[in-house]
């Protein structure tokens, strides 16, 4: 009988282990990720030498110098010299400056929690004036544009684009003697508004002290944004009283992307104080925001790990997920813990792809949030390291989609890097060559520092010079 007995468990015990075994086969067939394979070094520029502080020396004096109007907001393109009154014009010629301009305030912020001084809190309170002069430009408290451009002509200058050109993202006369550039999108929000609550969650976090005006002004113009999109129930609406073209945060309901960025937005404002962002946000995590986050992106970041990153395109929405997630974190607090753990069963899966894109930005705020490998995080720093210390853009180079990973150096110049396609290679000619035309840092500047005040990089490896193996 406990022959018997026994030969019964055994048979028992190996059905169950089978059973387990297809289901756990199944599940990782579910799960399985395409691993993408990494190109070999191919540089566009030569690989930088400097240490980390030396490069973000190099790259924020040069934003200091060529890339800021007379307003404080930043120019991510600059035609030089930009003393030159029709170069100056022409650089206001983007369609993406409040996306940025928030990164550029978001950097300042970091900076002043490692470094502090009082021309970084100068910095930081003309940026957000800088920031403000949109409302001026438009005419609306809140309404951000794509560009603008202080100029009393009544027809646009010969490089505005018209609607007939671009109809949903054109340069209008706006009011108070400027011309912008309609058609803001929510990403543009979102990174403007991450810059503005990155200053407020380590105001209160006490890792900055500002002067009173400082902080007045930055908690004003994060809460007439945030009011501004409460009041046209969470849809950009332009000057001609229609909603933009990407400007329709209010499927939160199904769109997990649109909920993480109104949840990031309203917790930060909630955190100032503001009832009203307070009642928003309340309402929102009841309805079930966050439950739609996870959901959504949980979804979103399985088919990246099935069919491969590189099928899709909107490399930008990675980016934005991570400074939502990032501000969200840093605004929280004990009560938000159920909401947190949506986000981050979100962004785990979605890291099952993600950590093999080796940014440096997405790395970092992985990192300080939930953890990463040695590997992942060495390969981040690496990027850093590649990261070029010279802008300029660099002429007739020839590009080509490619389904691996291309390192930062073989990455075009002309992009904020931490948006851009990183399967896409470019490779020089023999007509290639600098041009003076230059794009800004604040893409090193803001991960430089959060590695910086979260002890990612030590001051040692900071300084420490940079060198490269000859293979």
């Amino acid at each position: 009988m406990d022959r018997l007995e026994s030969k019964f468990r055994l048979l028992f015990a190996l059905f169950c282990l089978t059973i387990l075994t297809g289901c756990a086969t199944l599940g990782f067939e579910w799960r399985r990720v395409e691993v993408p394979r990494v190109a070999v070094l191919d540089p566009i520029y030569k690989l930088p030498t400097m240490s980390l502080a030396e490069k973000e020396a190099v790259l924020f004096n040069a934003i200091i110098g060529r890339h800021l109007n007379e307003d404080g907001y930043l120019l991510y393109e600059s035609f030089l010299p930009l003393s030159d009154a029709e170069n100056y014009q022409r650089s206001h010629n983007s369609a993406d400056l409040p996306a940025w301009h928030g990164h550029w305030i978001a950097a300042l912020a970091m900076k002043l929690a490692v470094a502090p001084s009082p021309e970084v809190e100068s910095l930081l309170q003309q940026a957000v004036e800088g920031l403000r002069t949109n409302f001026k430009a438009t005419g609306v408290i809140g309404l951000l544009g794509r560009a603008y451009l202080e100029y009393g002509g009544d027809e646009p200058l010969p490089w505005m684009a018209t609607e007939e050109q671009r109809p949903t993202r054109f340069w209008q006369k706006g009011a108070n003697g400027f011309w912008f550039r309609n058609g803001v999108a929510k990403g543009h929000y979102s990174a403007a508004v991450f810059g503005l609550s990155t200053v407020v969650g380590l105001e209160n976090r006490g890792a900055i002290s500002l002067h009173a005006e400082t902080s007045k002004l930055v908690r004003k113009t994060l809460g007439e944004i945030a009011h501004y999109l409460i009041d046209n129930y969470y849809r950009i609406v332009d000057v001609d009283g229609n909603v933009t073209e990407f400007g329709r945060l209010s499927d939160w309901r199904q769109n997990g992307f649109n909920g993480l960025q109104l949840l990031a937005m309203l917790r930060a404002c909630k955190a100032m104080g503001d009832e009203r962002c307070s009642e928003e946000y309340d309402r929102l995590v009841a309805s079930g925001a966050a439950r739609v986050v996870a959901l959504t992106l949980r979804e979103l970041g399985d088919l990246y790990a099935r069919a491969g990153r590189h099928k899709f395109g909107h490399f930008s929405d990675d980016q934005a997920i991570y400074t939502n997630a990032f501000t969200l974190f840093l605004n929280s607090g004990d009560e938000d813990k159920k909401v947190l753990r949506y986000v981050e069963s979100a962004l785990r899966r979605m890291w099952q792809f993600l950590r093999y894109s080796r940014k440096s930005y997405m790395t970092f705020i992985h990192t300080v949030l939930y953890g990463v490998s040695d590997e992942e995080f060495d390969q981040a720093v690496e990027t850093l390291r590649m990261f070029p210390d010279d802008k300029r853009r660099i002429s007739k180079l020839e590009s080509e989609d490619t389904n691996r990973v291309q390192p930062i150096v073989n990455q075009n110049i002309d992009s904020h890097y931490w948006k851009s396609d990183y399967f896409k290679k470019f490779t020089l000619t023999d007509a290639s060559k600098r041009m003076n035309v230059e794009y800004s840092g604040q893409d090193y500047l803001f991960v430089y520092w959060i590695g910086r005040y979260f002890g990612l990089i030590s001051e040692e490896e900071a300084t420490a010079p940079v060198r490269w193996e000859v293979r």
